[in-house]
């Protein structure tokens, strides 16, 4: 719960902030949880300059962004499951928001907070497949 109040309150901060600068391609940690603040898992994600991302955890996992105002809007797929969320970035090395994952048959659907902190400018590669 601290988690979500945290996160409801950074973002109601954000319309203060200046504009938007371009998002720095590199390797972030993404954490996620429950609504209960539970972690679910963490993965490792490369955003490139060519607005696309992939995760360097995560066999087949990939996808693209785009900056609206100051967030981060993400989506992309794996042979699995679908993901989509937004973003809020806090400073330069740390954005938070939601994200839901769900599968084509609507077998899996799960809303969850995430947290994502940079760690280093040149990525991993990309995990192998399965």
């Amino acid at each position: 719960m601290k988690l979500i109040k945290f996160l409801l309150i950074a973002s109601m901060a954000l319309p203060v902030a200046a504009v938007a600068a371009p998002l720095s391609p590199g390797q972030w940690t993404a954490s996620f949880y429950t609504a209960k603040g539970a972690l679910m898992f963490d993965a490792g994600v490369c955003f490139v300059n060519d607005n696309t991302w992939y995760m360097t955890t995560q066999t087949y996992t990939a996808g693209h962004w785009n900056l609206v105002g100051n967030n981060i809007r993400i989506h992309g797929s794996n042979v699995n499951s679908n993901g989509a969320g937004e973003l809020t970035r806090i400073t330069s090395k740390f954005m938070a928001g939601p994200w839901q994952s769900w599968t084509d048959d609507d077998a899996i659907n799960l809303d969850l907070v995430s947290k994502w902190e940079f760690n280093k400018q040149k990525c991993d590669p990309a995990a192998p497949p399965e």
